[in-house]
């Protein structure tokens, strides 16, 4: 071949490589110009491109938490007070953890907000459930944008009189601490609905003393134990020793002693204790994540896991009304390490299904033929008519018994099962055995026997 023929499979081999590389470069470009840095899982990338389908302008940033998956939900889920859900959601949803929940009523503790199960937290967690157009303003950042207009906020408000009047305050105080006013407006409404019981300075008596005169926008303070009771005091300054007078704390301009001093004090507060606090988001507000370790499960603003949601819903249908679904939003995605290859599932919709994986009896028989006539000894470890939560137990048989009944009844009223009755050999010594009670919706609760054959 000549120098000539060379030279042009030399051009045509370059010109391929160029072409090569733009395409892929092309294509590269096509699937992360919406991302804004790297880090985001192959189980996050295929839902933000179908967003970024429909809102070419929205960009997703990573935000690596630095915690492993499991990890950060074991931290989540030790304490069951921390996550609660609001009570018509499935049994499923429903934690049935000791102090939380009655297995031979079928009654659950929290009133309209009972504990959430471990299922409910996982998927109420799991950042990649709520990649969609409405959910993903869990993620969205709660600083002022001016398309935040007093028109949006008025909306939002429409069904609560009380902040609708005052709709205005809201804008002024998310400029004030740049905080979003459609955030606020969407959190105290989320918090409120249409009661005005936390905005309507009403007297009240709460330990011996009268209050008046207290406001609380966001139920900033309020307690499980005290209710939106709580609210009120910490609104008031904290509990105060004399009728009628303001508390000693004074921090966010309180007391909060009118509705515009309420909103704007609780504006300054979640700007000061959240925002500041890497909790700059709907989901951080309650995931606290970004803080080690060590904060997951503490910190927690509003304990109801569907909270987040109903705040993003909101803000999303205000955006959409608005037109400024076309702006240029920001979310930014927390990302866990050892993450599973699937999104969390959610706990079963079915009403029929529920976490109640206790037994309501657990007995032991057996037969003594050393006397004139047989009788039947039974050792009754769990007791239908008494709540036990115990699950380790021992007893001791004579040694001439070499078999026993191990008797068992699940407390659920759905389709739970158990598995390890009837009738079992005994050796000589010890002898262990599980019985396994499994709810319908899943969880399940092994017990163990340990049988002393002497």
């Amino acid at each position: 071949m000549n120098i000539s023929g060379i030279l042009r499979i030399a051009a045509i081999t370059a010109a391929v490589l160029v072409l090569a590389c733009s395409l892929i470069y092309s294509e590269s470009y096509a699937e992360t110009s919406y991302i804004t840095k790297k880090g985001f899982p192959k189980s996050y990338r295929t839902r933000l491109k179908e967003l970024h389908k429909l809102h070419p302008s929205w960009r997703f940033t990573p935000v690596k938490t630095g915690l492993d998956w499991k990890d950060a939900v074991k931290a989540m889920t030790k304490d069951p007070g921390v996550n609660t859900i609001w009570y018509a959601y499935t049994p499923a949803y429903k934690s049935v953890a000791e102090g939380r929940y009655n297995y031979l009523t079928d009654k659950y503790t929290g009133g309209n907000f009972p504990a959430a199960s471990a299922k409910a937290v996982r998927y109420f967690m799991d950042p990649r459930n709520f990649l969609t157009e409405r959910n993903i303003f869990l993620f969205e950042d709660k600083k002022y944008h001016s398309y935040q207009r007093l028109s949006m906020v008025k909306k939002i408000l429409r069904r609560n009189d009380v902040l609708k009047a005052n709709a205005s305050v809201f804008v002024k105080a998310g400029k004030k601490h740049d905080v979003s006013p459609v955030y606020l407006a969407s959190k105290s409404f989320s918090e409120l609905g249409t009661s005005d019981f936390m905005m309507n300075g009403h007297k009240f008596k709460y330990k011996g003393i009268k209050y008046s005169k207290c406001y609380n926008a966001y139920n900033i303070g309020a307690t499980d134990s005290a209710g939106a009771v709580g609210g009120l005091i910490y609104a008031n300054g904290g509990k105060s020793g004399k009728n009628y007078t303001a508390g000693p704390e004074t921090s966010y301009g309180r007391k909060w002693s009118t509705p515009a001093k309420a909103i704007k004090g609780g504006a300054k507060f979640l700007a000061r204790a959240y925002i500041k606090n890497n909790q700059a988001t709907a989901y951080t507000e309650h995931f606290n994540v970004l803080n080690g370790l060590g904060k997951v499960g503490t910190h927690v603003y509003m304990t109801s896991l569907n909270g987040g949601i109903s705040i993003a819903g909101q803000m999303s249908e205000k955006y959409a009304d608005y037109g400024i679904y076309n702006r240029k939003l920001q979310f930014f995605i927390p990302v866990y390490k050892n993450m599973p290859k699937k999104p969390c599932g959610r706990p079963s919709a079915s009403s029929k299904k529920d976490n109640n994986f206790y037994l309501k009896a657990l007995t032991v028989k057996y037969t003594d033929n050393t006397g004139d006539e047989p009788k039947t000894v039974r050792k009754k470890l769990i007791r239908k008519t008494k709540l036990s939560y115990r699950t380790s137990f021992t007893y001791s048989v004579p040694s001439y018994v070499k078999k026993v009944s191990i008797l068992a009844s699940k407390a659920s009223d759905t389709n739970a099962s158990v598995t390890g009755t009837g009738v079992v050999k005994l050796e000589k010594g010890e002898n262990v055995f599980k019985i396994k009670c499994k709810a319908s919706a899943g969880p399940a609760r092994t017990y163990t026997i340990k049988i002393i054959r002497g």
